[in-house]
C-alpha cells in the first residue's frame, strides 16, 4: 500500500529538522572539548577522552530509545507520540546545553590535578577525578542526542519497513551535513562573532526551534497504522547471524573511518598548519563526503532495494581512494584558505563520500521486521559508534607511536575493505575485496617515510634528520640547520640551538632573576630544547624548578640538545611535569613562585590561545610570590598587527606595568610584576653578576654579557604600551579571537616600537641629567640603531637579515656591537 500524502510529507519536514539538530550537536562538541580543554588541560588525552564520552553517549541512547520506539509503535496514535518524543528530547539538549555552558568556564577551581610519578621520577596527571566530572556532564545530553535517530526513524517509518533503508539514509545523511555546516559555522563564525558562551546559546535555540515545530507536526492528523498492519512488539531483540554480522561490519567501518580521521588531521595539520581554520575544513569535508554517501546510498536503496554488492564495492573503493589520495599528495605551504580547502578535498573527499555509503545500506539489509526497526537501527549505530571510538583511540595513542601512522593508515584502510565480509559472504565480494588487498599491499611495500615527505615540505633532506619521533601528540623531528640543530613538531619549527634562538629564549629567565635579589621557585612553561630551563637553573638561589610540557615525547629529545641544555632533566632541583602548563598552575597553591616563564608554540594554532588569555594571565599572577616575575613570548610577527596589539593589551590588563623586551630583533618578550613595575637596578644587577659568574658566562655568550647589552633589550614600558594599544579587545576564553586568523601576516604593529628613547622609565640609572651611566657604553648610539631599525619595512615584514640605512657613525655602532652585527646587515 503505497503511503499517503501526509506520511510522505511528514519525514520531508523531519529531514530539515534534523539538519538543523545536526548543526547544534557538532557546535556543542567542538564547545564543549575546546571548554574542557582549559578546565582540564589542552592535551590530546583531554580532548580524545572528552570526543570518546560523546560519541558513546550517542551510541547508547540510540539503543536505548529503540526499544521504546519499537514497543510505543504497537500503541495506538504511535506517531504523534514519536513526534512528541522526539519534540521534548531536543528541548533536553537544549536544557542541558544552557547548564553546560553555564557551568564548565567555572569548574577550574574543581581540576586542580594530582600526580603520579613514573620510574624517572617525571610526574603525569592523575585524571580519574576530572575524567568522571566530564563523564557526569557530557553523558546526558549526548544520550538524549543519540535517541534522537531512532526516535525519528521510527516515526517515519509506522506503517512498515519497505521505506527503511531509503529513510534511515535521507535522515543520517541531514543530521551528518548539519554537523558539517555546525563544524564550520562553529569556528568561522559564531565563536568569533559572538564567543563560546553565545555559541552555545545559539546551538541550544536551535535544539529548541527544532523540538518546538516537532511538537507541532504531533498535532497534526498524520496518518496512523490500522491495528491489525502492526506486528506485536517483542520485549527484547532478537539477535540473528545478519543483525550481528552487520553490527561487526559497521564496528569495522567506524574503527577504519575515525583511524584514517585521526591520520588525515594529523598530516594535513603538518602541511597547513594547525590552525583552528584547517581542523574545521577537514572536519566539514569529512561530513558533507559522508553525508553525499548516506544521500547516494539511500537513493540507491528505493530503486535497487538493498543490495550487498554496492556495500562491498563502495567499501573496497573507501580503502583504494584513501591510499590513493594519501600516496600521491604532494604538500605545499599555502597561505591561501582555498587553496587549503582544495588539498584538503583531494585527500578526504572520494573516501568520506564511499565511507558514507555503510550506514544506510548495512540498515537496509537487516531491517525486515516491523516492530525491530528502532532497535536494529540504535543496536547498528551503537555499534558504529563504538568501532569509532575504538579507532580514535587506537590512531593516536597505540598504532602511531607503536608502528608509525603510514603502516597504521593501511591497516584502517583494510579494515574499511574488510568490513563488509562479516555480513556478505567473502565470494560474493571477491573481486572487491581483491582490488581493495592489492592497493593495501601496495602501500605497505612504499618507503617508509614517504608520508613525512609529501605532507611536510619543511623538512630537510633525509641526511639532515637526526631523528624522526611519532608520539601520541605529534610528530617531533630534530634536524640539522646552517645554525644549529632545530627542533621541529609535525613539520613546524618550534625551537633550536641558534645564538639568535638561545639569546631570546635564555633571557625569559636571566633578565627577570637578575632583578630579584634572592629567588627561590621558578616555573618554566614548554621545554623546547631546553634553552629557557638550562639558563633558569644557573641561578645558585633556586631551590626547586619546575618544567611543565604536555608532550613526553619533546621531553624525550631532550638528549639530542645536550650540548645546549647541559642535561638540566637530571639537575636535582628540577621536578619534569608532563602536563598542560595552564592545568599546572591551577594546581600550586597561591604565592609559590618568583618567576613563571613561558614560550607556547606558534600563536594561531589550535589551543595556543589558552596560553595567551587574559584568564591565564591572571592566574599565573595569583601563583606569584611578592616580588615574583613573569616574562611571556610574543611572537607577533605570527599574527596579524591588530591582534599583535591586543596580545599585548591582554597582558597590560593583568599586569599593568609591564614592559617589552626584544630577545633578538623581533622575537619578543612581555614582562610584567606581581607588584609594583619590573626595573632594571644596573646596581643591583652588576651585583648579581658578579654573584653569579655562570649566569654572566652564559649571558656573554648569547651577547647579553654587557650592562649596555641588557639594557638595549628595552622597546616600551606599560604606559607607552598603554597609550598604544588603547581600544584593543582583551583575549579571553570565552573570545579566543587569536585563533581564528589563517596564513602568515605581512608586516607587525609599528606602533609598538615608538618609545625606546623612554628606557629611563625601565631603567631609572641608565640616564641620569641626560647622560648615560658610564658603565653603559655606545647607548644612546646604540638605541638609535634599535629605534631605526624597528621602524623600518624590512624589520616589521620579517626579512632577515633586517637592513638599516644610515651615516658612517650607524655602521661603526652597529659594528662594535657582536649583537647587532648579526642583527643588522647595514648599507
Amino acid at each position: 500500500m503505497a503511503p499517503d500524502t501526509n506520511e510522505e510529507r511528514a519525514p520531508t519536514l523531519l529531514v530539515v529538522l534534523f539538519f538543523a539538530s545536526g548543526i547544534a550537536g557538532l557546535v556543542y562538541e567542538v564547545s564543549w572539548v575546546r571548554q574542557l580543554g582549559n578546565v582540564f588541560g589542552n592535551t590530546v588525552y583531554s580532548a580524545a577522552f572528552v570526543t570518546a564520552v560523546f560519541m558513546l553517549g550517542l551510541g547508547i541512547g540510540s539503543g536505548a530509545a529503540g526499544g521504546w520506539a519499537d514497543r510505543r509503535t504497537a500503541r495506538p496514535h504511535a506517531a504523534r507520540a514519536l513526534y512528541r518524543a522526539y519534540a521534548f528530547t531536543e528541548i533536553g539538549i537544549a536544557l542541558f546545553g544552557i547548564v553546560l555552558a553555564l557551568l564548565l568556564p567555572r569548574l577550574g577551581a574543581f581540576a586542580a590535578s594530582s600526580y603520579t610519578t613514573d620510574a624517572r621520577g617525571w610526574s603525569e596527571p592523575s585524571m580519574t577525578a576530572s575524567y568522571a566530572i566530564a563523564t557526569v556532564l557530557v553523558l546526558p545530553p549526548t544520550l538524549l542526542m543519540g535517541a534522537t535517530l531512532t526516535l525519528l526513524v521510527r516515526a517515519t517509518l509506522v506503517r512498515g519497513i519497505a521505506l527503511a533503508g531509503y529513510r534511515i539514509g535521507l535522515l543520517y545523511g541531514a543530521n551528518t551535513v548539519g554537523a558539517a555546516v555546525g563544524a564550520l559555522a562553529c569556528d568561522a563564525l559564531l565563536v568569533p562573532s559572538v564567543g563560546v558562551f553565545r555559541t552555545q546559546l545559539v546551538a541550544a535555540a536551535i535544539n529548541v526551534t527544532v523540538g518546538a515545530a516537532a511538537f507541532l507536526l504531533s498535532r497534526r492528523r498524520l496518518a496512523e497504522a490500522k491495528e491489525d498492519e502492526h506486528e506485536p512488539a517483542r520485549e527484547k531483540l532478537v539477535w540473528s547471524r545478519t543483525l550481528t554480522g552487520a553490527c561487526i561490519s559497521l564496528a569495522l567501518s567506524g574503527f577504519a573511518a575515525l583511524g584514517m580521521e585521526i591520520v588525515w588531521f594529523r598530516f594535513l595539520s603538518a602541511t597547513l598548519g594547525a590552525f583552528r581554520a584547517i581542523f574545521s575544513l577537514v572536519l566539514a569535508v569529512i561530513l558533507v563526503g559522508i553525508w553525499l554517501g548516506a544521500f547516494a546510498s539511500a537513493a540507491l536503496v528505493r530503486k535497487l532495494g538493498a543490495r550487498k554488492d554496492v556495500l562491498t564495492v563502495t567499501q573496497a573503493l573507501a580503502a583504494i581512494f584513501a591510499l590513493g589520495s594519501m600516496a600521491f599528495f604532494q604538500g605545499t605551504i599555502t597561505e591561501s584558505y582555498a587553496g587549503a580547502a582544495k588539498a584538503i578535498v583531494s585527500v578526504v573527499a572520494l573516501p568520506a563520500i564511499a565511507m558514507g555509503f555503510a550506514f544506510p545500506l548495512v540498515n537496509a539489509i537487516v531491517q525486515d521486521r516491523a516492530s525491530e526497526v528502532a532497535r536494529k537501527t540504535g543496536a547498528l549505530y551503537l555499534a558504529n559508534t563504538l568501532g569509532s571510538i575504538a579507532g580514535s583511540l587506537f590512531a593516536g595513542f597505540v598504532l602511531a607511536p607503536a608502528i608509525g601512522s603510514q603502516t597504521s593508515f593501511g591497516i584502517f584502510a583494510a579494515c574499511a575493505a574488510l568490513a563488509p565480509l562479516a555480513l556478505v559472504p567473502p565470494r560474493r565480494a571477491l573481486v572487491a575485496t581483491a582490488a581493495a588487498a592489492i592497493a593495501v599491499v601496495a602501500w605497505l611495500a612504499l618507503p617508509q617515510g614517504i608520508l613525512f615527505r609529501r605532507f611536510m615540505p619543511g623538512l630537510p633532506p633525509p641526511e639532515k634528520i637526526v631523528d624522526l619521533r611519532e608520539g601520541p601528540n605529534e610528530i617531533v623531528a630534530v634536524v640539522e640547520r646552517p645554525l644549529g640543530l632545530q627542533l621541529m613538531t609535525n613539520g613546524h619549527p618550534m625551537s633550536g640551538t641558534s645564538i639568535p634562538a638561545q639569546r631570546y629564549m635564555r633571557a625569559f629567565a636571566h633578565v627577570p632573576l637578575l632583578m630579584q635579589p634572592d629567588p627561590k621557585r621558578a616555573l618554566v612553561i614548554c621545554f623546547g630544547v631546553g634553552s629557557t630551563l638550562h639558563a633558569t637553573s644557573l641561578h645558585p638561589s633556586l631551590e626547586r624548578i619546575e618544567i611543565a610540557d604536555l608532550s613526553r615525547n619533546v621531553l624525550e629529545h631532550a638528549s639530542f640538545f645536550e650540548a645546549n641544555n647541559h642535561r638540566v632533566l637530571e639537575d636535582r632541583r628540577v621536578a619534569v611535569f608532563v602536563e598542560d602548563g595552564r592545568q599546572h598552575l591551577r594546581a600550586a597553591p597561591p604565592g609559590t613562585y618568583d618567576l613563571v616563564t613561558l614560550e607556547p608554540p606558534p600563536i594561531l594554532f589550535a589551543g595556543v590561545s589558552a596560553l595567551y588569555s587574559h584568564e591565564l594571565y591572571d592566574l599565573a599572577k595569583s601563583r606569584l610570590a611578592p616580588g615574583g616575575l613573569m616574562t611571556q613570548w610574543l611572537p607577533i610577527y605570527d599574527a596579524p598587527p591588530e591582534i599583535g596589539l591586543s596580545l599585548v593589551r591582554t597582558f597590560l590588563d593583568v599586569f599593568p606595568t609591564a614592559v617589552l623586551l626584544s630577545g633578538w630583533g623581533n622575537e619578543l618578550i612581555l614582562l610584567g610584576a606581581k607588584d609594583g613595575a619590573p626595573l632594571l637596578d644596573l646596581d643591583a644587577v652588576e651585583a648579581a653578576l658578579a654573584e653569579r659568574p655562570e649566569v654572566a658566562k652564559d649571558l656573554a655568550r648569547v651577547h647579553l654579557g654587557t650592562l649596555t647589552d641588557l639594557a638595549t633589550m628595552f622597546v616600551a614600558d606599560g604606559e607607552a604600551l598603554a597609550r598604544m594599544t588603547s581600544g584593543s579587545p582583551i583575549l579571553t576564553d570565552d573570545r579566543p579571537f587569536l585563533e581564528y586568523t589563517f596564513g602568515r601576516p605581512t608586516e607587525i604593529a609599528r606602533v609598538l616600537f615608538g618609545s625606546v628613547s623612554a628606557i629611563e622609565r625601565y631603567c631609572p640609572k641608565c640616564i641620569v641629567d641626560g647622560q648615560p651611566d658610564p658603565r653603559l657604553v655606545d647607548l644612546k648610539p646604540r638605541l638609535a640603531v634599535l629605534e631605526r631599525l624597528y621602524l623600518t619595512e624590512h624589520f616589521r615584514k620579517n626579512v632577515l637579515p633586517f637592513t638599516v640605512s644610515g651615516a658612517q657613525g650607524r655602521a661603526e655602532t652597529i659594528a662594535k656591537s657582536d649583537y647587532l652585527s648579526r642583527l643588522v646587515a647595514p648599507k
